[in-house]
């Protein structure tokens, strides 16, 4: 009688983008009308500072009230509402890719971009 083990997994190393689950993702795809369209998600957990919206107050809290959880992520919720998530792309000129990404409010919008990049927005 043989014994078979299975394979082991591949170990990420620390440094890698995909070491821990992030908390956004932008998947790409072409065709269709429009060629490329990013489609962000969230997967932050509750309490997550993109989850977070003032009780009382519509957008910015201006009534200093502790925020609470929305019960869903309001920068990806706001960026697929707009139907704009390749005019949102807050970073610099890069190649686009399906992966991390990090999303923020600029004051006025919510802009996303890849981890680490830099841009006028940010």
């Amino acid at each position: 009688m043989t014994t078979e083990t299975a394979p082991a997994t591949p170990r990420l190393r620390p440094e890698s983008a995909w070491a821990r689950i992030p908390d956004h993702v932008v998947k790409l795809t072409i065709g269709g009308v429009w060629g490329v369209e990013a489609k962000l998600t969230c997967q932050a957990p509750e309490g997550s500072w993109c989850r977070l919206q003032c009780p009382s107050c519509e957008e910015s809290c201006t009534c200093g009230a502790d925020p609470i959880d929305a019960g869903k992520c309001l920068a990806v919720e706001w960026i697929e509402a707009e139907d704009a998530a390749s005019e949102l792309f807050g970073d610099d000129e890069t190649d686009a890719v399906s992966g991390p990404a990090e999303v923020w409010w600029d004051g006025d919008v919510w802009h996303w971009g890849y981890p680490g990049g830099t841009g006028d927005q940010r």
